[in-house]
């Protein structure tokens, strides 16, 4: 079972704005900051995969670690003093492109639980997106060895057998009951979404 990098997920299954995403924003420094480095890490991943040859690919593969490597610091930093950066806080756009950021920094896995935890408690009120919520976590879990929890993170199953819920999944039958609780389609709908959007690649 080959697993499908979760980042390609992230972009098209955020929610629509709620009312909480529309007030005034809280904090402008920290919304800056975090813009500022979404936008550097976008562009250290463009020259990585606009790279030709094996030694610009190194070179820019490098220069990806590197920036990972010092961003995850920056953002522990970052979240230590504010707090997980919410809707309100942040707007709902810098507050979801966070998250994206946030998947990528697994060597420092006691940040992405803490800022899990933080995200858990803003759920209730639509301060943070749903979906990169059941994201994280199902990355944390799978990461330490557990079953992931609402079936985010596929894979590609045999030479055509599609688009699949990496195992381990926690209580199969009980998915999209957990799914529905954030507010999440069913996790055979999701399937099918994805499958629509990506197919498995062949060397």
């Amino acid at each position: 079972m080959k697993p499908l990098i979760l980042a390609v997920f992230t972009g098209a299954t955020l929610l629509s704005i709620p009312v909480s995403a529309q007030k005034k924003i809280e904090q402008p420094n920290f919304q800056s900051t975090l813009d500022s480095i979404y936008r550097v890490e976008a562009q250290v991943y463009q020259r990585w995969a606009s790279a030709q040859g094996d030694s610009a690919r190194t070179i820019a593969e490098r220069a990806c670690a590197s920036t990972i490597e010092r961003d995850q610091y920056r953002i522990r930093d970052l979240t230590a003093r504010y707090g997980f950066p919410t809707y309100t806080m942040v707007g709902q756009t810098t507050s979801q492109r966070f998250g994206e950021l946030v998947l990528r920094y697994n060597r420092l896995p006691e940040l992405q639980q803490r800022l899990q935890r933080l995200m858990a408690k803003e759920i209730k009120k639509d301060n943070v997106d749903d979906m990169m919520f059941a994201i994280l976590t199902d990355v944390i879990e799978l990461g330490a060895g557990r079953p992931q929890v609402y079936g985010t993170q596929l894979a590609y199953q045999g030479d055509n057998a599609g688009l699949v819920a990496r195992e381990p999944l926690l209580e199969p039958a009980k998915v999209n009951i957990r799914r529905a609780t954030l507010g999440l389609a069913p996790l055979e709908g999701f399937l099918d979404d994805q499958k629509a959007k990506h197919k498995p690649t062949t060397k």
